[in-house]
């Protein structure tokens, strides 16, 4: 089988990183903001995970939702759209601004939400980033589609969130075979963890490509799916986790 990038290839048994979905938020932090995104590296975060958006001007917004105060993202200026989120409390980054925080310190999985962003995403972060520092990430394989055409040698992670007819071995599979949809092989997994537990209990076994799992808030399931192999948990309580970590001598 196929070597994976460089950025997946750890040893069967390694610590799994911990990742901070949409970076490490709470009551003063809104998540998918630099506050959180510098939260995540003070903690250690090995990961920080966070949404890209593309708004009617053409700029790239870190934002999870598809509309902001009943407005699609993508029917307003980017001017507009953080002027709706900062009357909400919330301060919008762009893409750039929020590798600016990221780059050299933590590794940084873009989930791109809207495949009119997925040729720009790759392009800025293939700008901004150090090269095997980052992986683009979708549940859209058509999104996954346009940044491998764009930009063949970048990691891809295909994000699942249901179930799949023959377990996560056979999901594994189909994540490189023509029924995937999927142009090229992706360079992982991203799975949503009570599908990959299922899974497991049902003899699914080990997947065919390095996956993560998503969102995994509770350190009893973080060391049952660190010994299933997985790659990276991400959470949205990372100090928990890297506790757990700390504590299971992982």
């Amino acid at each position: 089988m196929t070597q994976p990038p460089p950025l997946f290839r750890r040893q069967p048994g390694a610590t799994p990183l911990i990742g901070a979905h949409r970076g490490a938020h709470d009551g003063e932090r809104p998540e998918n903001t630099a506050a959180a995104f510098r939260r995540a590296i003070e903690l250690g975060c090995d990961l920080v995970e966070f949404d890209v958006r593309r708004t009617a001007d053409g700029e790239l917004l870190v934002f999870h939702d598809a509309a902001i105060g009943g407005r699609a993202i993508a029917a307003m200026t980017a001017a507009e759209a953080r002027g709706a989120a900062a009357r909400q409390g919330i301060d919008i980054p762009t893409l750039d601004e929020a590798l600016g925080i990221c780059t050299g310190r933590i590794l940084v999985d873009i989930e791109i939400k809207d495949p009119a962003a997925a040729a720009a995403a790759a392009a800025t972060a293939a700008r901004l980033l150090p090269p095997d520092s980052f992986l683009l990430s979708s549940f859209s394989r058509r999104a996954l589609r346009i940044v491998q055409r764009s930009f063949p040698a970048l990691p891809r992670g295909w994000i699942v969130g249901r179930a799949v007819p023959g377990g996560w071995q056979m999901l594994a599979k189909l994540a490189v075979g023509p029924l995937a949809g999927l142009s090229g092989r992706p360079a992982c997994l991203i799975l949503e963890h009570r599908l990959v537990v299922a899974g497991s209990a049902g003899g699914g076994g080990a997947p065919l490509l390095p996956w993560l799992a998503w969102t995994v808030n509770d350190p009893a399931e973080a060391g049952h799916l660190a010994d299933l192999g997985a790659w990276a948990l991400v959470t949205d309580v990372p100090d928990a986790l890297l506790a757990w970590r700390r504590g299971a001598g992982r």
